[in-house]
């Protein structure tokens, strides 16, 4: 199984930080990211979802983890 390309991984890390769409700026996520481990996989999954990427999912999980 093939890893996220990097960018995906800087995009997802943006996102958390609700920097990657300026237009809907939202909260930063990145602390809830880091301190509870329950809600990554959440995270990413709406993450993915909101960019009609669930496909990239299992790919994501690799990179996040490794």
């Amino acid at each position: 199984m093939y890893k996220a390309q990097q960018t995906e991984v800087n995009a997802f890390y943006t996102w958390l930080r609700g920097e990657f769409r300026p237009s809907k700026q939202r909260e930063n996520l990145l602390p809830v990211y880091v301190a509870c481990p329950a809600e990554r996989d959440n995270l990413l999954k709406e993450f993915l979802s909101e960019y009609r990427a669930e496909h990239r999912y299992h790919a994501m999980r690799l990179a996040l983890t490794k």
